[in-house]
């Protein structure tokens, strides 16, 4: 399922609308702050729009942090772009979790600037545990993180960084 998030992203690094699409289910239902809850042909003719919007300009995605199963996965991604109606340059930090059916995405709920802790739980649940251990593995982690980030003067979503990159690569 990475390749599955990598393409998607890939794509829409490209302003490829087309490839971005092929990765959906026929089903997809797509959510964010921005266009709200869009299914199926309203969500493809958005990104078909978002993309053709963009050409041209100085665009650019960028994904991080991919973690999936064969059911789910997250990443992070960034939008550098400039808003047409002042010409500022914008600078977005997005959380994605996805659902998988059929090897394709039929779920993606988008949310911005996610608490690094809320974050790590739910990479964390991606992990095969019962919920007592994903409870105590949270509760200890938390601990560790701080008692780390307080020692190294270390931020605590950069801690939250390292350690999922180092349980899920």
């Amino acid at each position: 399922m990475k390749s599955i998030i990598e393409n998607f992203y890939r794509a829409f690094d490209n302003l490829d609308a087309e490839s971005m699409i092929d990765c959906y289910h026929k089903d997809i239902k797509f959510e964010d702050p921005a266009f709200g809850v869009l299914k199926g042909e309203k969500a493809k003719n958005m990104w078909r729009m978002l993309c053709h919007s963009q050409k041209g300009k100085n665009f650019k995605v960028k994904a991080s942090n991919i973690v999936y199963n064969n059911m789910k996965g997250t990443a992070d991604w960034e939008a550098h772009y400039t808003f047409s109606k002042t010409g500022r340059r914008v600078h977005n930090v997005i959380n994605a979790e996805f659902e998988f059916k059929d090897s394709k995405i039929i779920d993606i709920l988008n949310s911005f600037e996610e608490d690094p802790i809320r974050r790590f739980e739910r990479s964390i649940s991606l992990i095969k545990m019962s919920k007592k251990e994903k409870n105590q593995f949270i509760i200890t982690s938390t601990y560790v993180c701080d008692t780390l980030s307080n020692h190294f003067n270390l931020e605590r979503k950069d801690l939250f960084k390292k350690i999922k990159r180092f349980l899920f690569h």
